[in-house]
Formats: structure tokens, C-alpha cells, sequence
């Protein structure tokens, strides 16, 4: 993508562009695993895993600040030399893919149980693969856009969720901090890898036309998804209770239900249509870092022709887990590993950052 002056990225579209890589369909099913161990303090587990994108925000604003005009896997290059930068870079692109691959998968699964049961799996990872390449291809300010639309979408189906509240139970959210230090810090865990994908930020961001204000838009960008997080987990216990959510894949979904609107015989189509549109956005958000890596890697590709090869491995490697069950299992042990992996590569290059930042190039430290 060219730097020229339209078509960088106002702070608004990087707001929402953050937001929308991060939020997609796994919100459906986000408070399954937090308060598998949390409990009734699921909500409190949710606040503290959101210091893993806090973190990242606030570590990169030092790759920023050191190199306004090259992205990370530059840095990473010009740190690290060729070879090991370019291994990391490699790592830091296979992350994305695996989100990718996530996102899909689930996909197939949620739309093959509630909207288009009659169609094979391989038709509709098809359709959706073909959507997000194209999507992909169109460039970063088109998918900025589209994730300004979309968020109206999940704006709105939050707010829809509050109508829940009269129907759940406070005893649902009760004793406070009865689970336990040991549980809620376990939940947490959980819910920082649901917090993935705010790498975006240090792929993007010598694409953003007013440099001073991309950190306070990225820590806008976190404040939003903490809040919208911890009210689905929050809800979704109110609603269900603590012993129920687990049982089920997609608990969130079941707080929409309690929605009745007398214009709408069945908001489950409505709402599944929403969805689609959220779940087509995050994966083409997440595929475009994909692919903005992959042209880094490989220079004389050109990004087009990347979302063109990356592409068979998104539609094939989702069509391998046998179910919902069996996606979420894999996932839960890579997740840990592509986590503890980003912590590294961020902390390392933030590092190197500073240091070359207090010591000009004769040795001397600047003042």
C-alpha cells in the first residue's frame, strides 16, 4: 500500500479497524472457557486479560516512536538482521493465519448449526474464502470502511443483549469473588487469548496519517473491546448462571433469544445475518496482516497476488477439524504458544528499540 495522502488511515478507521480484527465470531462462544474457570467472576477475569492488548499497545508505542515509518517486520530486519528477522517475520505471519483459520472454522460451524444446516462444510468455507480474498484485495482503507459499518452491527447486537438483564438473576453473579484469586487469575488466561490480534496496530500504523494520536486511538481501540467483552461474559452469566455457560458452545447466542421484537417473527435469522457480516469482516482484517507480512517477506510479490497464494491454505486446513469440539481443542493448545510467542517478539524488538534510541550510532548516549 502506497503512503500517499489519501489513502492512509484516519484515527477513526484505525480505531475501528483494531476493534474489528479483534471481535468477531469467538464472542459467541467467549464466555465458555472464562467461566468454565472463573465462575460467577467471569466478568472480573475479563477486565484483567485485557492487560495483554494494553500491554501490547503500550510496548509497541516504543517500535513507534523508534520507527515512525517502517513497520514491524522492518524493524524486525533491521534489529534482528535478515535471516533471524526474517524468521520471526515468518512466525509473526503464520499467527495471523492461524486466526484466520480460526475464524472460519467457527464459521462454518455456527452458520451449519443455526442458519444454513443443509449446506455442505466445504460450500460454505468456499463462499467464505472467496469473500475474504476478495475483500482482501480491495486494500486497507476499504476494509477500514467496512469495519466502521460493521461495527454498528456489533454495537447494536450489544445493546440488544442488555434486554437480558430482566430476565436473568443476580444470584447468577454471586458470592463476588466467590470463585477464588487462583480461578479468576486462571480465567484471565483464558480471555487474554481472546484478546489477540492487536499486533495489527504495529503492522499498520506507518499507514496512519495523524502519528500523534495512534496510541490514544489504539488504548480507545482496547478500552472499547475490554468493555464489550466484559459485558458479554457478564450478561451471558447473568442470564444463563455459571453452571450452564460452560455446557454450552455458544452461550452468548442464547442472550440474544431473549430478545423479542414484534416487527421481527425471528430475530435468530436477523441476527446470524449480522453475524456473517461481523465474521467476514475480522477474517478479512486478519488476512490482509497476513498477506501485508507476507509482501514483506517477499517483496517482489505483490499483495494482491499474495491473498492469491495464501489463499488454498485458508480454505483447506479448515475443512480438517472434524467439528466445533475438535477446532476448539487444537486451538486451545496453540493459542498459549502464538501468545507467549508475541510477547517475545514485541518485548524483544521494544527492547532493541530503546536501547538504539539512548545510544546514537558513535556509542554516545544522547541526551
Amino acid at each position: 500500500m502506497d503512503k500517499r495522502k489519501n489513502e492512509l488511515l484516519t484515527t477513526n478507521e484505525l480505531l475501528f479497524t483494531l476493534i474489528g480484527c479483534i471481535i468477531g465470531a469467538g464472542i459467541l462462544s467467549l464466555p465458555n472457557s472464562i467461566v468454565a474457570e472463573a465462575k460467577q467472576d467471569g466478568w472480573i477475569s475479563t477486565v484483567i486479560g485485557s492487560l495483554y492488548p494494553l500491554y501490547v499497545v503500550m510496548v509497541g508505542s516504543i517500535i513507534i516512536k523508534r520507527y515512525p515509518d517502517q513497520n514491524i517486520m522492518e524493524v524486525s530486519k533491521q534489529c534482528l538482521g535478515k535471516v533471524f528477522g526474517g524468521f520471526l517475520n515468518l512466525m509473526f505471519l503464520a499467527q495471523f493465519l492461524v486466526y484466520v483459520v480460526g475464524v472460519i472454522g467457527a464459521a462454518n460451524s455456527i452458520l451449519r448449526v443455526y442458519a444454513v444446516w443443509f449446506m455442505p462444510r466445504y460450500k460454505i468455507t468456499l463462499v467464505l474464502v472467496m469473500l475474504i480474498v476478495y475483500g482482501c484485495m480491495q486494500g486497507l482503507k476499504v476494509i477500514a470502511k467496512i469495519n466502521i459499518l460493521m461495527f454498528f452491527f456489533i454495537a447494536l447486537i450489544t445493546l440488544s443483549s442488555t434486554m437480558s438483564i430482566r430476565y436473568g438473576s443476580i444470584l447468577n453473579l454471586r458470592p463476588f469473588l466467590g470463585a477464588g484469586l487462583d480461578k479468576i487469575i486462571k480465567g484471565s488466561i483464558e480471555s487474554a487469548f481472546s484478546y489477540g490480534n492487536m499486533e495489527l496496530l504495529l503492522v499498520i500504523y506507518p499507514y496512519i496519517n495523524n502519528r500523534k494520536a495512534i496510541i490514544r486511538t489504539a488504548l480507545y481501540a482496547t478500552a472499547i473491546i475490554t468493555f464489550i467483552y466484559t459485558w458479554t461474559v457478564f450478561a451471558t452469566t447473568l442470564y444463563l448462571g455459571p453452571d450452564i455457560v460452560p455446557q454450552s458452545l455458544w452461550p452468548f447466542f442464547f442472550v440474544s433469544e431473549s430478545v423479542k421484537i414484534p416487527a421481527i417473527t425471528s430475530f435468530r435469522f436477523v441476527y446470524m445475518a449480522f453475524w456473517t457480516l461481523i465474521i467476514f469482516k475480522t477474517a478479512t482484517t486478519q488476512y490482509y496482516a497476513s498477506t501485508a507480512v507476507f509482501n514483506n517477506l517477499f517483496n517482489r510479490i505483490d499483495r494482491k497476488y499474495a491473498c492469491l497464494l495464501l489463499a488454498p491454505l485458508i480454505l483447506f486446513i479448515p475443512l480438517l477439524f472434524e467439528n466445533e469440539v475438535a477446532r476448539r481443542d487444537l486451538f486451545s493448545k496453540l493459542m498459549p504458544w502464538v501468545t507467549l510467542f508475541n510477547l517475545f517478539y514485541i518485548t524483544l524488538l521494544a527492547v532493541l528499540a530503546a536501547i538504539k534510541r539512548k545510544t546514537a550510532p558513535g556509542g554516545t548516549t544522547k541526551g
